[in-house]
């Protein structure tokens, strides 16, 4: 008797949730052609191309794979025009400039820029900041610029330029000159041996040159 019961409630649980799962996939269907709407990403990062004017310890450029991937013929900016736009259609509500290679060597890199900006997009740009000057700067306030990240690894010529090959100098410069930004500006340093002792004096050029923050990541082993 008990044994008949407990089969008869098993019966009823399994008809039960069946009939459940099946008002419920009904309902997903019934939302989807209500709303309409496709599935889109709200952000996206799109690398321009492979190039660099530095030649970082920790580089992705320095792998096996690299040689084949640099021989790679660049993406021409009206593919990248016409991504934005698709972007743009789906609803993406914010586009990030990165690496890849340093973006600001992409000769169409403004021309992008002023797109991306023009559909009201969050925009951020991730740089070596070499090529951020005064007439970058200016060009990025004017079209209403969002976000910078300056990647640098260290808080002297020494331990920075041991990690990236050069351009310690010349970055602090461009920082100091960019005091009346429109936008946001981050450091962003690659945590590794040679500079791990260093996060404090990291911290003091964020206060000295009045930088809006700083982003420690580790370093990635691209050889594995």
């Amino acid at each position: 008797m008990v044994t008949m019961l407990t089969e008869g409630l098993a019966t009823i649980n399994r008809e039960g949730l069946k009939g459940l799962g099946k008002i419920l996939f009904e309902l997903k269907i019934a939302s989807f052609y209500r709303s309409n709407k496709p599935i889109a990403p709200t952000t996206a990062a799109l690398y321009l191309h492979a190039r660099c004017n530095l030649s970082c310890s920790m580089c992705w450029r320095r792998t096996d794979f690299a040689a084949e991937r640099l021989k790679q013929e660049e993406v021409p900016v009206s593919r990248w025009e016409e991504t934005i736009l698709g972007l743009a259609e789906m609803g993406c509500k914010s586009i990030k400039f990165s690496g890849g290679g340093e973006p600001l060597l992409y000769s169409s890199f403004l021309r992008l820029a002023e797109l991306a900006k023009g559909f009201d997009m969050h925009c951020v740009l991730t740089t070596n900041g070499i090529l951020l000057d005064k007439q970058m700067k200016g060009a990025l306030d004017k079209i209403g610029w969002d976000e910078v990240t300056i990647s640098l690894d260290g808080p002297t010529e020494e331990i920075n330029n041991r990690i990236r090959g050069a351009g310690f100098d010349r970055v602090i410069k461009n920082i100091a000159e960019s005091q009346d930004r429109s936008f946001k500006l981050y450091l962003q340093t690659v945590i590794q041996f040679e500079n791990c002792k260093s996060m404090g004096e990291m911290l003091d050029l964020v206060k000295k040159y009045g930088i809006d923050g700083i982003k420690f990541i580790p370093v990635y082993d691209w050889n594995g």
